[in-house]
């Protein structure tokens, strides 16, 4: 095998290993982001639905569901040794878990948020659909703000 791709090879795999952190915290990150990438497509296709000509209401049911289904878990995903100031690469800032309590009362926020959408999804009312997004975008961009590196 030539040298030189047995450099690269090995370089590559150092720097692959170092992006997997199998660590708890690790773990968690990984989740973390897994968990709000199921959230932020839950809310583009509500979103997509609500500005169709021909919205389907299962879709924005099943959307529903997905985003009360998780919201309630928000608060469990930032355990100890998962953030910043642990060394872990995360878009959270240390904040979560210097200003948990304020963290847990933005959760909450979207909690409700979530509740009162599939409650306005199962009633049927386009305009409270429209105006339960609003508030559930609303719950995530004050925590994005406040807890949220971009």
């Amino acid at each position: 095998m030539n040298t030189r791709l047995l450099a690269v090879a090995a370089l590559s795999a150092l720097l692959l290993g170092g992006c997997t952190d199998t660590s708890p915290g690790g773990q968690a990150v990984r989740a973390r982001h897994e968990h709000f990438e199921e959230l932020g497509k839950a809310m583009k296709e509500i979103d997509g639905q609500l500005k169709a000509d021909t919205p389907t209401s299962a879709t924005v049911r099943v959307a529903a569901d997905k985003i009360a289904e998780l919201a309630p878990r928000v608060k469990t995903w930032f355990p100890a040794g998962s953030g910043p100031q642990d060394g872990k690469r995360t878009d959270a800032k240390a904040e979560v878990w210097t200003r948990n309590a304020d963290f847990g009362t933005a959760a909450t926020r979207l909690e409700a948020a979530a509740v009162a959408l599939k409650a306005a999804v199962e009633g049927g009312d386009a305009a409270m659909v429209r105006a339960a997004v609003k508030n559930v975008g609303a719950a995530c961009k004050n925590c994005h703000d406040a807890f949220k590196t971009d």
